[in-house]
């Protein structure tokens, strides 16, 4: 995935993102950027990922079971540049189940 990072304004409720998006049904997860401030309490461009099992979901750490394997995308991390053209996302998609990980992709 390739993409623009930008620093939109938003007021009040609004949000602004930038995602990759794979689904399955109902089931989906997300990652990119995301201007949030009912999420964060502020307007700075944040990096995330969004996570969807049928009517549940959740954002970064505040998933149940989330582990963090990579320390060089840090979640909820504000972008300290305002204007970023052509970032490059890189990273594994993996799918745990009763202890048991197992690679389905990456972006």
């Amino acid at each position: 995935m390739v993409a623009s990072l930008w620093n939109p304004s938003v007021e009040g409720a609004q949000t602004s993102a930038c995602r990759l998006k794979i689904q399955k049904g109902k089931d989906s997860v997300q990652a990119g950027w995301r201007v949030d401030p009912t999420l964060y309490g502020d307007t700075k461009t944040r990096f995330f990922i969004h996570l969807q099992v049928g009517n549940k979901h959740c954002y970064n750490t505040l998933c149940r079971g989330f582990i963090v394997t990579n320390n060089k995308l840090v979640l909820d991390r504000a972008f300290p540049l305002l204007h970023i053209e052509g970032v490059m996302l890189i990273g594994n998609l993996l799918c745990s189940s009763n202890g048991m990980q197992k690679e389905v992709g990456g972006f």
